[in-house]
């Protein structure tokens, strides 16, 4: 039985290592602009070759950009808050994907403030 546990918790370790994985900027400061102020960053990933893209966005008229290398800009507008709320939420979920099918998701939540 200790044997099935010491390879189950071998096996776990290596998984997690070589998980792949979004590294975002340091901080929080980024994830919370004021309205009509310019957010930009860029998203990496722990080994190269991945291509990026954003889920959550679509549909939406918030005016941001993000290329596939990874690069974010976002100017949120004055109309995104409403004037009886102070700050909203908005998240989206960012994915590095790698030719060999292998994926790294990653939810990031914006609390955008009033710019008042």
């Amino acid at each position: 039985m200790k044997k099935l546990a010491l390879c189950v918790a071998a096996f776990l370790c290596i998984v997690s290592v070589h998980a792949q994985q979004v590294i975002f900027p340091e901080g929080d400061r980024w994830k919370a602009p004021y309205e009509g102020t310019d957010v930009a960053f860029r998203v990496s990933a722990d080994s190269a070759g991945a291509r990026f893209s954003i889920e959550g966005v679509a549909g939406h008229n918030l005016g941001i950009t993000f290329d596939s290398l990874g690069n974010f800009s976002w100017n949120p507008g004055f109309d995104l808050v409403d004037r009886l709320e102070i700050q909203k939420e908005l998240t989206f979920i960012f994915q590095a994907e790698w030719k060999n099918g292998k994926k790294a998701r990653a939810p990031v939540t914006f609390l955008v403030g009033e710019n008042g």
